[in-house]
């Protein structure tokens, strides 16, 4: 699996181990950015998502392919 095809899942994955940080940075005494960082992760997961969806079709495109076709 390569290119967009690899993308959302790479961005999940990149999301648990961003958030696997936050929650082991929250345990250390640097806790101050962990909200910035869970945010981040839901982000990327956010993004994971996005990216699979399916790309929709412009408004009037089909009807213009369809004319183009005749």
């Amino acid at each position: 699996m390569t290119g967009l095809e690899a993308a959302p899942r790479l961005l999940r994955t990149a999301a648990v181990l961003v958030e696997k940080a936050g929650y082991e940075i929250a345990r250390s005494e640097r806790s101050s950015r962990v909200t910035q960082i869970i945010l981040i992760a839901a982000e990327l997961d956010r993004l994971g998502e996005l990216f699979e969806k399916p790309v929709a079709e412009p408004i009037g495109e089909s009807r213009s392919r369809r004319l183009d076709a005749r």
